[in-house]
């Protein structure tokens, strides 16, 4: 099969040499304006061969290369029949244009019996699901029903124990205001605030306008004493 060969790393004499020949002869390359080449006559396989260049041993970066027994670098190619690629091709055609003559075929918007036979029950439209109308939805959620401030927090040893200290609460109850009723004209407000890493002035001074806002209006429609619980989780 007739293979080219080509160089184009330069060089004033390049001669190729390989498996084909027994590594025996060198063969001229002929040179053209940018590159060496060579036409061989190659049998259907594989064959390695290395270029002399200006009498140096060198391989091809644009050719696939190999290692020997030895570990040295080597190209190589395969040559293979192209009649027999050519058939191939043709046969490949035949059997796609075979598949793409097949017989016309009808549409219809029917499914067959054997297909709606085996849909799950799931798909009816029967829906039976079992609920109470009479409930109702729980009037708090159930992570604001535990508040901080009515627990007590119960150290192993009581010696140490801190009334003033409280158990970190879940993130969720935070920022809530709490009221207890009133009880010998007095209202209890509670909040649980958390703030590391912000200006401190800032939200203390917001925090206390609301509290006293809160506070007044109490006040003012209530006529009652107010104590304002207010927790900040350091």
């Amino acid at each position: 099969v007739p293979t080219i060969i080509t160089w184009n790393k330069g060089g004033q004499n390049v001669y190729l040499t390989g498996t084909f020949n027994n590594w025996s002869a060198k063969i001229p390359l002929n040179k053209s304006t940018n590159d060496f080449s060579t036409v061989l006559n190659l049998p259907i396989g594989t064959h390695r061969f290395k270029f002399i260049v200006d009498d140096v041993w060198k391989c091809s970066d644009d050719l696939p290369t190999a290692s020997d027994i030895d570990g040295n670098l080597i190209n190589y190619v395969e040559v293979t029949d192209d009649n027999k690629k050519d058939d191939l091709f043709i046969d490949n055609l035949d059997s796609i244009n075979g598949y793409s003559e097949s017989p016309p075929e009808e549409y219809t918007d029917v499914i067959p019996s054997y297909l709606t036979s085996t849909v799950p029950s799931y798909y009816s439209d029967n829906i039976n699901v079992d609920y109470n109308e009479d409930e109702q939805p729980p009037l708090l959620p159930p992570h604001l029903e535990k508040v901080i401030l009515n627990t007590h927090h119960k150290n192993e040893d009581p010696s140490k124990e801190d009334p003033m200290v409280l158990p970190v609460p879940n993130h969720v109850v935070l920022n809530h205001l709490y009221t207890l009723s009133i009880r010998d004209g007095v209202m209890a407000l509670g909040t649980t605030t958390r703030y590391r890493k912000k200006v401190l002035y800032n939200n203390i001074q917001i925090l206390l306008i609301n509290c006293c806002s809160l506070i007044y209006l109490y006040y003012f429609f209530f006529k009652i004493k107010i104590l304002v619980c207010y927790n900040l989780i350091l």
